[in-house]
């Protein structure tokens, strides 16, 4: 592909899985480049949907299969969005770099 980064990095392979979880969201973003691979995955649907067991397919479908996510992102506190990340957090298999939550408001916790 076409294209660096500020430091220089191009990325060199982009895959986008996108898993049915009906009407919720579940998202993984994969990117190669000259200094490794990078995932990022956006909501997970809820839990009935299985997302957690869905990644390794989409792993090794992009490279070596290896069991990590860079970055987890929960976009915003709705169980078609975010339930399914249970089952990915407490997957004994995956390495995790960071998870990123969106603030919860009022609304959600009962205050006003």
């Amino acid at each position: 592909m076409p294209g660096s980064g500020a430091s220089g990095d191009a990325v060199t392979a982009i895959q986008v899985d996108m898993f049915d979880v009906q009407l919720g969201a579940a998202l993984l973003l994969q990117f190669e480049g000259a200094k490794g691979q990078v995932r990022v995955l956006a909501d997970a649907g809820h839990r009935k949907y299985k997302v957690a067991g869905k990644l390794t397919a989409a792993f090794a479908d992009f490279a070596d299969g290896d069991r990590r996510i860079d970055l987890i992102v929960g976009t915003h506190y709705d169980a078609d969005h975010l339930a399914g990340l249970v089952d990915v957090i407490k997957d004994p298999t995956l390495d995790i770099g960071e998870i990123w939550l969106s603030v919860q408001t009022h609304k959600y916790i009962g205050v006003r």
